[in-house]
């Protein structure tokens, strides 16, 4: 990468000569990484090496991968003793991976969102000392109490995963280990029938089911999603009935699932619109709360929720194909009950369209990461119950004291933003601002301690 000739004519190795502790190769078409580039040698035993050229990415802190189309990892990546933070998400990587991910003990941030992780909560993560953990939209069923064991362990998002205990989605992570610490104990006999209901896969086919008629959690499904670490996209899929479909199929028309807690969930079912006739019906016979429309092919906001504004307090229409400023073409839509809406996992541009044609003055929390949004509008002048802002793995270049004013929970981190105004400090407080995530950013400018001066414990870097 580097000749050391011109650098000076050392004979140390290059790894010497340079100090390299973060590493971006995010959104490419990256399939494998050859072992050479991550060798599974201690770097130790390559310092009296003269003829190599040492091990180039021994000081590596950071390490983004995410957006790619990886399978596997190198397992030199255990080599890596200084590495806390590692983003792998949006790729394909399998439950295979895992072992080498458990060796990198020094993790302290580690996402794995939106891969092909299946069936339990990877048991060899449990034995690290991380303080976040992203493991949304994969196919995890089964969370082992030993998770309770994780002392460091401060952010588990497990949400968009079909979850056994559906509950679990909308905990909090302090509240979740609290309940995993129980089941520490032998379980009690009464318990047993709840914690065994079997999960249906996101990907099962055949007729979209509802959830059976004593499903956990759903009645208290919509007030319990208010804590800010655990607010994600919903889950893609849930335990099924057949008697309970066939009892449902009449109610609408093309099988619409209407699941308990007044859920109308269209997630996975290569839609790109909602019929106005059929939303007509499902609404004169159901208040409906939520709609999951994510996993489809969705390429703008459907003006036909506009029959469910009274009631509808949840939206998700993330992975779908929102695209530029076009997504939101259409006339005024008001949802005035609306709390919640992700449109994660898209191609947006830009938020304008959004704050200029959605009318939600109850809106609180919104969830646009993984897109492309460069700039930030004022949104809490459309939105003023706005709290909540999610809008890392984006392309910001700048995140602006007035655009952040009156939030309590922002996340920033993975973009281009290169200076944060010192003013952004002041934001923190009794009722201000109170969690900040800018971690894996551009900064030159000011430095972080300069920062932390005005609120030590507001942000995470």
């Amino acid at each position: 990468m580097y000749d050391l000739e011109s650098i000076g004519g050392n004979d140390g190795a290059w790894a010497e000569s340079v100090d390299l502790t973060r590493f971006v190769a995010a959104d490419n078409e990256i399939e494998s990484i050859e072992d050479a580039i991550f060798p599974d040698i201690d770097p130790s035993d390559l310092v009296d090496d003269d003829d190599g050229g040492g091990h180039q990415f021994a000081g590596l802190e950071s390490l983004d991968l995410h957006n790619n189309s990886l399978i596997a990892l190198p397992v030199g990546l255990r080599q890596l003793h200084f590495l806390t933070s590692l983003n792998l998400a949006h790729n394909k990587l399998t439950n295979d991976c895992l072992e080498t991910i458990s060796q990198v003990t020094s993790l302290r941030d580690l996402k794995l969102g939106c891969n092909l992780f299946i069936t339990d909560f990877p048991e060899g993560l449990a034995g690290l000392g991380v303080r976040s953990i992203d493991l949304g939209s994969n196919d995890i069923r089964i969370l082992p109490p030993e998770i309770a064991r994780m002392d460091s362990l401060a952010m588990l998002r497990i949400s968009g995963n079909p979850l056994r205990d559906k509950k679990f989605a909308s905990l909090t992570t302090e509240k979740l280990k609290e309940v995993l610490a129980a089941r520490l104990e032998p379980p009690q006999i009464d318990d047993m029938p709840s914690q065994e209901q079997p999960g249906a896969g996101p990907n099962e086919t055949g007729s979209v089911g509802s959830q059976p008629p004593a499903a956990i959690g759903c009645k208290d499904h919509d007030d319990s999603r208010s804590e800010y670490d655990d607010f994600a996209t919903p889950p893609t899929s849930a335990p099924h009935s057949p008697e309970r479909a066939r009892a449902r199929a009449g109610s609408t028309q093309q099988n619409w699932p209407i699941k308990a807690g007044g859920i109308l969930d269209r997630s996975n079912t290569q839609s790109s619109s909602l019929h106005p006739v059929i939303c007509s019906r499902v609404a004169t016979g159901h208040g409906i709360r939520e709609v999951w429309l994510q996993h489809n092919t969705f390429t703008s906001m459907p003006e036909s929720l506009s029959f469910f504004g009274d009631t509808l307090t949840m939206l998700c229409l993330s992975h779908n194909q929102l695209v530029g400023e076009s997504y939101f073409a259409g006339d005024e839509l008001d949802l005035t009950a609306l709390k919640e809406l992700n449109l994660s996992s898209n191609r947006i541009t830009s938020l304008v369209p959004l704050a200029s044609r959605l009318r939600a003055p109850n809106l609180e929390k919104i969830d646009v990461s993984f897109n492309r949004i460069v700039t930030l509008p004022v949104l809490r002048e459309s939105f003023p119950s706005l709290t909540v802002l999610r809008v890392s793995d984006n392309h910001l270049e700048q995140l602006e004291f007035e655009s952040i004013e009156g939030m309590k929970s922002v996340d920033a981190s993975n973009n281009d933003i290169s200076y944060l105004h010192p003013r952004i400090g002041l934001l923190g407080g009794s009722g201000g601002l109170e969690r900040l995530d800018v971690n894996g950013n551009r900064f030159r400018v000011p430095r972080w301690n300069i920062l932390g001066m005005y609120k030590t414990s507001l942000f995470e870097l």
